[in-house]
């Protein structure tokens, strides 16, 4: 699995154009946060589908396919990896789905663009 940087028009503030391994053009954008009391810091990923005209892909059922991923930490951690540049790397791989990603989860781009691929309708079923 990988990704290039794509130039893509009309893309929301703050997110970046890229295409996957497959062909597929995904609008990234990440957020970062830290809580006032806690001082946890938050990075909040999303990645949706794109058309070459930074319009929003749908599934059959009309649902933009897209996928979040947040990690949070102390800010002890950001000193350890080697800043927030690393953890918002590190949260967009995993939104992603990169194999080289620090946790893999199962709820990423590449398995909602999967899952929005299987048609949903018109299956026989007879004969099961």
């Amino acid at each position: 699995m990988s990704y290039t940087a794509a130039t893509i028009p009309n893309l929301e503030p703050e997110e970046y154009g890229l295409k996957l391994d497959d062909g597929t053009l995904v609008a990234v954008k990440a957020v970062v946060s830290r809580d006032a009391v806690t001082q946890q810091v938050s990075v909040k990923a999303n990645v949706r589908v794109v058309d070459s005209n930074g319009n929003a892909v749908f599934d059959d059922h009309g649902q933009p396919i897209q996928c979040a991923h947040d990690r949070s930490c102390p800010p002890a951690y950001l000193t350890t990896v080697g800043g927030i540049g690393v953890l918002v790397k590190q949260t967009l791989c995993i939104a992603l789905g990169e194999a080289d990603a620090e946790v893999e989860v199962n709820d990423h781009i590449r398995h909602a663009v999967a899952a929005a691929n299987v048609a949903t309708t018109g299956y026989d079923i007879s004969s099961l």
